[in-house]
């Protein structure tokens, strides 16, 4: 095997077995409980933590407090308003691009036409390229 597949392999192979945290920041107790149990069902059996910070001075700060109390090999940075309207592939999507990155970002569009961004459709929802 190319060093570079074995390599990939490991890198991926290293999170199969991973922690996953994750942290999110929310005054609005609503909210707080609706992403609580969003990453809840999305993370089912998959080892996991979820660090909530619930006062928050800005949301720099916060983070930087979850990511301190967090303890998974995986970390994911999460706002408290957004949904997965795909949720089965996403875990297994971020596991292999963490294979080949340290640092990924999601983001739900690339243009905005109206006041829900899934309303930009394809190709502008999703990125040409990307593996799913």
């Amino acid at each position: 095997m190319p060093r570079s597949c074995r390599d990939c392999y490991a890198a991926a192979s290293r999170f199969s077995a991973s922690t996953i945290s994750v942290v999110f920041c929310s005054i609005d107790p609503a909210r707080a409980d609706a992403i609580e149990r969003h990453y809840e069902r999305l993370l089912g059996d998959e080892p996991h933590e979820i660090v909530a910070i619930r006062d928050a001075r800005s949301l720099a700060e916060g983070y930087n407090r979850g990511v301190a109390r967090s303890s998974g090999d995986i970390v994911v940075l999460s706002h408290d308003d957004i949904e997965f309207l795909d949720p089965a592939p996403w875990l297994g999507t971020l596991k292999r691009h963490l294979a080949d990155a340290d640092v990924v970002g999601i983001a739900g569009t690339t243009k905005v036409v109206y006041g829900s961004w899934a309303r930009a459709g394809p190709p502008y929802t999703f990125r040409p390229g990307l593996r799913a």
